[in-house]
């Protein structure tokens, strides 16, 4: 039981992760249309929070 509860962690991490990469992609496409940086300084920041959203998940 435990264990598959771990598999399933995993499965939605690593849909957390491609998801933020087709944000990231997204905002850069944004970026180079718009020439904003701002886009990227509020990606860059979800990046870091779901970053440390996963760690405390896997712990």
């Amino acid at each position: 039981m435990l264990m598959l509860g771990k598999i399933t962690n995993v499965v939605f991490l690593l849909l957390l992760l491609l998801l933020l990469l087709l944000l990231m992609m997204m905002m850069m496409m944004m970026m180079m249309i718009n020439k904003m940086i701002m886009p990227m300084i509020i990606t860059m920041i979800m990046a870091v929070m779901l970053l440390l959203l996963m760690v405390i998940a896997i712990m």
